[in-house]
C-alpha cells in the first residue's frame, strides 16, 4: 500500500514536471521577419522610400526583399521594375525611364585590438 503511494506521488511529480517544461522554451525571433517599425505602420517611416532590406540569391532564384515584399529581378515593385541586383543594392527603373539604385547599409562596429589580444608585439 506505502508502495503503491509512493508510485503514485512519483508519477505525479513526473508527469507535473513534463507538463511544466514548454512554459519554459524561449520565443526565439523570425529573422526572416520585417523589421518592427516596417510592420508598425508608421506613414512617418514608410514615406522614406523604398528599403531594400535582403537580397536572396540561390538556384533560379535572384530576388530582393523591398519593404518586406520579395521582388524577382523583372518583377514590378510599385510604378517600377526591379532590373538589377548587385552585391549590396537592387536596381529598379521607373516608369519616367529613371534608375533607382537601393543599398543596403550595413553598420559594421570596428573594435581596437590591443596587442596583447592578437599575441603580437
Amino acid at each position: 500500500m506505502v508502495e503503491s503511494m509512493m508510485r503514485t506521488r512519483q508519477n505525479l511529480l513526473l508527469v507535473s514536471l513534463l507538463v511544466s517544461l514548454p512554459v519554459l522554451a524561449e520565443t526565439l525571433a523570425d529573422p526572416t521577419e520585417p523589421p518592427a517599425w516596417l510592420l508598425s505602420g508608421d506613414a512617418a517611416l514608410l514615406n522614406q522610400g523604398p528599403v531594400l532590406q535582403s537580397i536572396l540569391r540561390g538556384p533560379g532564384l535572384h530576388a530582393a526583399v523591398i519593404n518586406g515584399e520579395k521582388v524577382k529581378v523583372g518583377q514590378q515593385y510599385g510604378d517600377a521594375v526591379l532590373i538589377r541586383l548587385g552585391e549590396n543594392e537592387a536596381v529598379l527603373r521607373q516608369t519616367d525611364g529613371s534608375l533607382l539604385t537601393l543599398k543596403i547599409d550595413y553598420a559594421i562596429a570596428k573594435t581596437p585590438v590591443s596587442p596583447a589580444q592578437t599575441g603580437r608585439p
